[in-house]
């Protein structure tokens, strides 16, 4: 199970993040702890990704990533910092 968050600034800013391998933009996110819940494993993704803390608001949807064999949460969130 993963989650992603489209965070977005007070400017109207969308984060992104650069994967390396293989080489693509895209929103932060990663895959949930044991017993976390998804809004918590978007918010700590996005910042150890991207070292900026946000704010989840809510669930735009859930996707499956076939190629990844996971489900993913996309969460819509504000930077707060």
């Amino acid at each position: 199970m993963g989650a992603t968050c489209v965070a977005c600034n007070d400017m109207g800013h969308v984060l992104i993040t650069r994967r390396r391998s293989p080489e693509r933009w895209e929103f932060p996110g990663g895959s949930l702890n044991p017993y976390e819940d998804f809004q918590d494993a978007a918010e700590r993704e996005t910042y150890k990704a991207t070292g900026v803390l946000v704010r989840v608001h809510g669930l735009v949807g859930v996707y499956q990533h076939p190629s990844r064999g996971i489900l993913a949460g996309l969460f819509i969130a504000t930077a707060i910092s």
